[in-house]
């Protein structure tokens, strides 16, 4: 995977959330029942962080929240000096599919991460995890059928998600746009 497309990468969230990464990004914030566990996600698709920014903003209780999109720089010299201490899964293939299913897994049931990364790369799962880690866990689904159901669809491309403190350095600078509903 050509790891310099992430020089310039988007996270998409809301309004009401977009300052506070901006000055601090939390980590520990993120959801447990992630592809690759709790971290802070990224990608290099600007539509993909657009979309996931409308579905954020709609999910919200709050109607005066709106999408906003996070733009950031990455020191891909860095990362890349760095890549032991990192996991790139050039496509979506067993390895990846595994390894999605054991972080989701972990993170569902203890509530932490599965693995010691401080950043891993790769394809985006299809949505629809829970049904699969269902059937798939009670033996409904087999092993073929998980990873066929779980690989990314055409509108899911890419992400980076950093697991540790020490791994934000890679992080050159940070900026947010907020995105009109009538524009997604």
């Amino acid at each position: 995977m050509d790891l310099f497309k992430f020089r310039y990468c988007y996270h998409g969230t809301t309004n009401d959330c977009a300052e506070a990464i901006i000055n601090n990004i939390e980590i520990n914030k993120g959801r447990h029942f992630t592809d690759f566990g709790q971290g802070f996600y990224l990608t290099s698709d600007y539509e993909q962080a657009k979309r996931r920014a409308k579905n954020k903003a709609e999910d919200s209780k709050n109607k005066a929240v709106s999408p906003a999109i996070i733009k950031v720089e990455l020191n891909i010299d860095l990362l890349m000096g760095n890549i032991s201490a990192g996991c790139v899964f050039e496509e979506a293939d067993d390895e990846w599919a595994s390894f999605v299913y054991k972080c989701r897994i972990y993170g569902k049931t203890e509530k932490k991460i599965f693995h010691d990364f401080d950043f891993v790369v790769g394809p985006v799962a299809d949505g629809k995890m829970r049904r699969a880690i269902k059937l798939f866990d009670k033996g409904d689904m087999s092993e073929q059928e998980f990873r066929n159901h779980i690989k990314p669809t055409r509108s899911l491309v890419d992400q980076i998600s950093i697991h540790t403190v020490p791994a934000l350095n890679i992080i050159i600078s940070k900026e947010v746009e907020q995105i009109e509903f009538s524009s997604i």
